[in-house]
């Protein structure tokens, strides 16, 4: 029955890829979507991640008593989850009609660009270090600087795609990314935040340059951004694994050089099993309703109490990570240590006959709107960089903690959104809507620089 469970999981991540790639030849749903990055986020912590448990006999924290029943339980609930997912993200007319509204579309120079990524790491840093420190209100501003610092690569990106030749630009898109990921390095102790502003860097290298690429170079350069960004993560995992020191940027580094192989081993085993999410997923299958009782919705009340500072409100949920912790006896770990649940955990928590079709539709929704919205507005930077503010919470959501992830996700965007709108005005232009929308955009080399420093596409 392990073994059904395992062709089941991998049956369903085959699938799962065939719709990506699907999607992204006939042009429905870009490569670098919401949408993907959530589906990628699934297939990590969800699907595979159970592969490896039920291979390895491996559970990690936790015990489980019945693993082939609670596999195709599993596999059930994913299944069904998706069936939702996918209902609703393809079928919102009003929200897809509601994101396609026509706005006002904006463009800099690259060197408006430029400016504007700098001028955007200024507000992160003023979110982050002087309103942070605040009480109550720092709690909101620490999350709205993860947005702008996140703009600020994007922007970068987006400047450095227009001009890969151009070394000026290349060194102040590097220089920018150094500073947002030392500014986020700063006394912190999670992950998340950090591949947020280098994935958001590559959103703009792809949406300024690499979606017209042949599908070839796009799989060279995933390759060699994500190589990149797996090894940056390994060594992060490694260093700070267990200890939850909060370190500068600087105590990073020789935190680095302290890696040792086994640490680097570890740090791999931990991210190849997606953090043993499907386990945690699989111990809270079998102990709800049994041995705990539903807690109905108690991810979206969570997301829902999230801004309201615990010094207000002193009965303010806590997240399932954390009190798992102590339901599944998990010892000899650090005070604020928490768990992934994995995504289908959140719903057996949250009663699933509720759970399961609600929180499928919601994130559908919400993935659909930010999609369809970057389609609308696809060269415009001002608007497709602020909605990959928060793909590292996206990617992160399938793992857990859901209304964590999924408010740190929105306040990502706002943050970024609020970065442009203050200096974007002293440096954009206005754009001209072009007359033909459904122009053949399949050769990279196609563009040329106009007076202002904007690519534009070579009908010659």
């Amino acid at each position: 029955m392990v073994y059904f469970s395992i062709a089941v999981l991998l049956l369903m991540s085959a699938v799962i890829v065939a719709i990506m790639v699907r999607d992204a030849v006939t042009r429905r749903v870009e490569l670098f979507s919401n949408r993907n990055v959530f589906l990628a986020g699934i297939l990590i912590f969800q699907s595979i991640s159970a592969v490896f448990s039920l291979a390895t006999d491996d559970w990690g924290q936790v015990f489980i008593q019945s693993p082939a029943l609670t596999s195709l339980g599993l596999c059930l609930s994913l299944g069904l989850f998706l069936v939702f997912f996918f209902g609703a993200y393809n079928k919102a007319p009003v929200i897809a009609n509601f994101a396609r509204r026509v706005t006002t579309a904006h463009d800099a120079s690259d060197a408006g660009l430029l400016l504007c990524a700098f001028s955007a790491i200024l507000v992160g840093l003023l979110f982050r270090f002087v309103l942070g420190p605040i009480p109550i209100l720092g709690n909101l501003t620490m999350q709205l600087a993860s947005g702008a610092f996140a703009v600020s690569c994007g922007l970068a990106g987006w400047a450095w795609g227009r001009r890969p030749a151009n070394f000026a630009i290349f060194i102040s898109a590097v220089c920018i990314v150094l500073v947002c990921v030392a500014s986020l390095l700063t006394f912190t102790f999670g992950r998340r935040e950090v591949m947020g502003v280098m994935i958001t860097f590559v959103w703009g290298l792809y949406y300024t340059r690499w979606r017209f690429s042949s599908p070839s170079l796009l799989v060279f350069r995933a390759a060699v951004f994500g190589s990149i960004g797996l090894v940056f993560m390994m060594f992060f995992t490694a260093s700070r694994e267990g200890d939850g020191i909060k370190r500068t940027a600087a105590e990073y580094v020789v935190a680095f050089t302290n890696v040792s192989g086994d640490d680097l081993v570890e740090s791999a085993f931990a991210l190849g099993s997606g953090q043993q999410a499907a386990s945690l997923s699989m111990w809270l299958m079998e102990t709800h309703p049994s041995a705990y009782r539903f807690d109905t919705l108690h991810s979206l009340a969570y997301f829902a109490m999230l801004p309201v500072p615990r010094a207000i409100y002193e009965n303010k949920l806590s997240a399932l990570g954390q009190s798992m912790v102590h339901d599944a006896g998990i010892t000899k770990v650090a005070s604020e240590y928490n768990v992934g649940p994995g995504l289908i955990g959140h719903v057996f928590n949250d009663n699933p006959w509720i759970a399961l079709p609600l929180y499928a539709f919601l994130l559908g929704l919400a993935l659909r709107y930010f999609d369809t919205r970057v389609q609308s507005a696809i060269s415009d930077p001002f608007v497709v960089v602020p909605l990959g503010a928060g793909l590292s919470q996206v990617l992160a959501i399938p793992r857990g903690e859901l209304g964590l992830f999924a408010f740190q996700m929105m306040t990502g965007i706002i943050g970024g959104w609020l970065a442009c709108r203050i200096i974007g005005p002293l440096l954009w232009y206005r754009v001209e809507p072009e007359v033909d929308s459904d122009e053949d955009h399949s050769d990279d080399d196609a563009y040329l620089d106009d007076c202002d420093g904007v690519a534009v596409r070579d009908h010659g």
